[in-house]
């Protein structure tokens, strides 16, 4: 990772030019030299271990150098007077100018291997270097995907007249090439096309190689004949191309004028890792992306790889199963691991082992064909994704990246390149989108504007990732080495000195007190702090906000203690910037004694209660005027029980686009929105609300688009005067009654009448009173017939929704995948922030004889009745409250 170490010790010189103004351009222009090289590509040969050696030295020195220069800057930055400040920079000087030394003999050599290398070979049959194709050959067996066959053989069979390129796109080893030849052996395929012509493209793509393989020649003719030859070929007659393994549009450019278009229905297909190269040479139409398998695909292939061929006894298609299901869907993963139980034999122990650990089975021999396809598409990658790629090693298996995490991640680690005119979280949001489109990352889930939010990587992928990774010394993995307490800890004692990073661009907190707090004339302003999420209510004041001129996003985040201690401190004049803030009070077990540091320094120790007495508002609005001007999003969430009449002031806020309630953050039945309304709104959620009555009509909220609401059990509908709101383009209702959801359709369909517009209705139903639910939040339906997704998988897409029976007696075949693995895994999971540790809480799966209510509370016949419950018609701790929480409870009794 030596680009990766050289950007970062650019990063760091240029910061300590910032930090001290010290000249030290020289040095950064060099090191830009240096990088230059790096990013030129070099041909995997036999020399790779030479190149890996000398990166690898490069990387340390660099790495090396930045921790010295960082250390000597700070020298610089704190002398107390000039002669030890001309010291250090001294220092400092000579420090850069040996290890620039270091790095550029180094370099020389890197340079003089690299360039010493000859280019590949022209073969005459095959094709240069590994290709993808050359490794999923001898297991050319096509198990699922019939919908999808059945549809790409119409495309190529009918249609348009006009010559069309269908492509299909996907990771590498999920089955392109199979599907492809699979295509192009059908009979129909065979009989509809006059002439059939395939070739693989590969990595290092060599032309006349391709021409020579489409033509089934081993002719010593020129290229410039061989393509001549083709195209006469080909002209007038209906052909079917196959371009396997194509990697670049370069590749594209070199032979698609072959290939001509004579109004006859010929076809191109091309596979390919990258979106890039579909995107420039379809023909307008959308390629396919490959899907990952589905279990019954899984079973069918791994058992056709090793249960077709000899009889086992029932224990191995058990276990067989569950290999299958754990291999996630990708079919080079499930040949390989066939291809290891076919020769383990029938010994029940080395199955379960397999079992046990299938990913890293799948990984253990570098010289497997996945790790081949895989290397193939990193080892392919340019300089700066590497890192990019690498990084993701520091994420568990299975687990749901989110998109804002990495880019924040990959910011403060700096091995981002700068580009003029982008900031660098634009250069992040770039490099993932390019890691997407080489199929090297999925994407997992979208934000309602269409953004990714979330991504994710196949465990193959990130079991190569974690090892190469490894191998080149980018990350160490220490997760599982000590078991971390799956509870919260007290609160987090944090030193003033964190506030003293000038580089800080994100702060992450989890509950959290200051050691001393109160700034001085003398405290460091970060003006690179964009984020700052759980900051205590306490500090919320004037001087120190003054420490943070350029904050977009603040998270204001405590227990009741802390909001009710200091409700008249708030003031958010000095944050002209912030777009978005949101107040959270914690909603967890603080029954029992805690110290607590206050500014006099004397531990006091306090009872923390989880709701105010007399119901008295935990957060007292400031006035409108005091609120950031460019606030856009505003979110209160847990039980701050503000009088809805209160939100008249934030309807006041000039530019907010976007309001988020839950957790009775309001308290009352009713909420008649007042005049002025929210005229800017666009965006509006309301969770596990005690809303009763809703008294707005369209003039209140002009601008709304999207509605959303969660579990507000007991409101009776949406005001019907929305119905002249022309904006609204969805509203999604979960766990609200009947009522309310008629009502969004009711308004959907006078929206239609009067304007000839529409928009979206989604609605989830509250399952019926007499309905409850399994430990695992299924519905329990005696009498009705079983869900047979369930019964196969023991889980159910459809959740409390599902109109089928989900007995508890039912054992899945695969439950033992499905029980606590998760929450195990979670348990190892640390998050590592600006040095503060914080665990990760979980909550066990309840036992079998404890059922649920409706909105998913246990049921416990004979224990006390959980008061929070009986009051507020919620509870703090879930399915795991150990007190009763019966189905008729006074006014929050379901279906009133």
């Amino acid at each position: 990772m030596a680009y990766a170490a050289i950007t970062c010790l650019m990063r760091t010189i240029h910061q300590s030019m910032e930090l001290t103004a010290c000249d030290l351009q020289l040095f950064y222009e060099k090191l830009e030299r240096l990088r230059a090289i790096l990013e030129k590509p070099w041909k995997a040969t036999a020399d790779v271990e030479a190149l890996t050696s000398l990166e690898a030295e490069i990387t340390e020195l660099a790495y090396s150098a930045e921790d010295m220069s960082d250390l000597e800057s700070s020298k610089v930055f704190l002398a107390q007077n000039v002669e030890e400040r001309s010291r250090s920079m001294w220092e400092l000087f000579f420090l850069l100018e040996q290890a620039l030394e270091c790095i550029d003999s180094t370099m020389k050599q890197w340079m003089a291997t690299s360039y010493s290398m000859k280019d590949l070979k022209v073969q005459p049959y095959s094709l240069a270097g590994l290709s993808e194709h050359a490794v999923e050959q001898p297991q050319n067996m096509m198990v699922g995907y019939e919908t999808e066959f059945e549809m790409m053989l119409d495309q190529l069979t009918r249609g348009e007249r006009e010559l069309e390129v269908v492509s299909i796109v996907g990771m590498g080893g999920i089955g392109k090439t199979t599907l492809a030849t699979k295509l192009y052996c059908h009979p129909h395929i065979m009989s509809h096309f006059d002439i059939l012509a395939k070739a693989t493209v590969s990595q290092e793509h060599c032309v006349r190689n391709i021409l020579l393989a489409l033509l089934s020649t081993t002719s010593a003719e020129p290229d410039d004949e061989l393509r001549d030859r083709l195209q006469k070929l080909l002209k007038r007659k209906r052909y079917l191309v196959v371009i396997d393994d194509i990697w670049t549009t370069e590749a594209w450019d070199d032979i698609k004028l072959c290939f001509p278009d004579c109004n006859n229905g010929s076809r191109i297909i091309l596979t390919t890792r990258n979106v890039e190269v579909t995107e420039y040479a379809n023909s307008g139409k959308p390629p396919y992306h490959m899907r990952l398998m589905n279990f019954d695909e899984s079973w069918s292939l791994l058992y056709e790889k090793v249960f077709a061929k000899d009889s086992f006894p029932h224990e191995f298609g058990q276990l067989g199963k569950q290999i299958a299901f754990k291999c996630g869907g990708l079919p080079l993963s499930i040949v390989v691991i066939g291809g290891l139980l076919s020769k383990i034999g029938k010994s029940l122990g080395d199955w379960q082992i397999v079992a046990s650990n299938v990913s890293s089975t799948v990984s253990t021999d570098v010289d497997v064909q996945c790790m081949k396809v895989l290397a193939l598409s990193y080892h392919y990658l340019p300089s700066h994704l590497k890192p990019c790629f690498l990084y993701f090693a520091i994420f568990s298996e299975d687990q749901l990246i989110f998109v804002d995490k990495v880019v924040q991640l990959w910011v403060a680690e700096g091995f981002l390149k700068v580009e003029e005119m982008k900031c660098i979280e634009e250069v992040a949001e770039t490099c993932l989108n390019q890691l997407i489109d080489r199929s090297l990352i999925s994407t997992c889930e979208y934000s309602r504007f269409g953004k990714i939010e979330s991504c994710g990587m196949h465990d193959v992928t990130r079991e190569f990732c974690l090892r190469e990774a490894q191998n080149m010394n980018f990350v160490n993995d220490l997760r599982g080495k000590s078991e971390q307490n799956p509870c919260l800890q007290y609160p987090i004692m944090l030193p003033l000195e964190i506030l003293t990073m000038p580089q800080l661009r994100h702060l992450h907190l989890d509950w959290n007190y200051l050691r001393s707090h109160e700034p001085t004339e003398k405290s460091l302003v970060l003006k690179n702090l964009q984020c700052f999420s759980g900051l205590n209510p306490r500090y919320c004041t004037g001087s120190f906000f003054r420490l943070f001129p350029n904050l977009k996003k603040l998270g204001v985040r405590g227990v009741p203690e802390d909001f009710s201690s200091c409700k008249d401190m708030y003031d958010f004049s000095m944050l002209d910037q912030i777009e978005e803030l949101e107040f959270l009070v914690n909603a967890q077990n603080y029954s029992c004694f805690l110290e607590s540091t206050t500014p006099s320094g004397s531990p006091p120790q306090y009872l923390l209660r989880s709701y105010p007495a007399d119901d008295v508002p935990l957060l007292l609005l400031p006035p409108s005027d005091a609120f950031p001007q460019n606030l856009k999003s505003l979110a209160l969430s847990g039980q701050f029980f503000l009088p809805w009449k209160d939100l008249s002031i934030v309807g006041k806020i000039p530019k907010l686009e976007s309001l988020k309630l839950s957790y009775n953050a309001c308290e009352g039945v009713e909420w008649e929105v007042a005049d002025e309304g929210f005229p800017r709104l666009k965006f509006l959620q309301l969770n596990y609300l005690g809303i009763r009555y809703w008294r707005a009509n369209s003039d209140h909220f002009p601008c709304l688009e999207r509605l959303f609401l969660y579990s507000c059990w007991n409101l009776d509908s949406i005001p019907h005067d929305f119905v002249d709101i022309t904006t609204l383009a969805l509203i999604d209702i979960s766990y609200c009654q009947e009522s309310v959801g008629n009502s969004a359709r009711q308004i959907q369909q006078d929206i239609q009448d009067n304007y000839g517009c529409s928009f979206e209705v989604h609605t989830r139903p509250v399952p019926p009173a007499d309905c409850l639910l399994s430990p695992i939040g299924l519905p329990l339906r005696p009498g009705q017939p079983l869900c047979i997704f369930y019964c196969r998988y023991g889980i159910c897409k459809f959740g409390s929704s599902c109109k089928f029976d989900h007995p508890m007696t039912v054992q899945p075949p695969l439950g033992s995948l499905l029980e606590t693995s998760a929450f195990n895994s979670a348990r190892n999971i640390q998050l590592d922030i600006q040095g503060c540790s914080v665990g990760v809480p979980t909550r066990p799966v309840l036992p079998a004889d404890c059922l649920l209510s409706p909105i998913e509370l246990p049921l416990h016949p004979g224990q006390p009745l959980c008061m929070f419950y009986s009051r507020y018609g919620t509870c703090n701790f879930g399915s795991s409250c150990k007190f009763d929480h019966p189905i008729f409870v006074g006014e929050h009794t379901w279906g009133s």
